[in-house]
């Protein structure tokens, strides 16, 4: 779609980015999550639930660079947030690269494949695992677009860069259990 057909104030609220370091605002996780007051907090409730959040009051504040939370859970914060909005595209850059495996498989399993499966998810990364399940890749080098397409047949090609990043970073074992899932 042309996005010059689309007003602004609707291009900005189809639109989502999750930067590396989540933006939070200085308050609760209520006005964290509904900043505009747009959402109840069952809805509010249900998105923390849903990114592994539940045990988080939205009473909790949320102090300058969001103190009392770890990475993790701003990051998570931040997703919630995300799932209150009708978003139809989403640029995720290095969202898990400040989170422990355990969030990184949350946010890939849960948030990105079950949550936003009916949006449009770009992704930064150099975690090869994180994106491995994406519909495709494009591997860029040095400015440069190397190879676009599907990651396990990028995978399974011999001389294929993603191949030789993956090898490089998580061994011939690895590629081979990716290759028999």
């Amino acid at each position: 779609m042309d996005i010059a057909t689309i007003g602004l104030h609707t291009l900005r609220k189809r639109l989502s980015v999750i930067p590396q370091v989540p933006i939070l605002i200085q308050g609760t996780v209520r006005l964290n999550l509904s900043p505009f007051k747009e959402h109840d907090d069952a809805q509010m409730r249900k998105v923390l639930d849903q990114v592994g959040l539940s045990d988080l009051s939205l009473d909790v504040e949320v102090g300058s660079n969001a103190s009392g939370l770890s990475a993790g859970q701003r990051q998570l914060l931040s997703f919630a947030r995300l799932l209150l909005r009708d978003v139809k595209v989403v640029l995720l850059d290095e969202p898990t690269s400040n989170v422990d495996a355990k969030t990184d498989q949350l946010v890939q399993n849960v948030v990105v494949k079950e949550l936003l499966r009916d949006a449009t998810v770009i992704t930064v990364a150099h975690r090869l695992p994180s994106i491995v399940d994406s519909d495709r890749v494009i591997v860029m080098g040095e400015g440069q677009v190397l190879e676009i397409g599907e990651p396990r047949a990028l995978l399974a090609t011999e001389g294929s860069r993603f191949r030789q990043l993956w090898l490089a970073g998580y061994g011939e074992a690895s590629l081979q259990n990716v290759l028999n899932r």
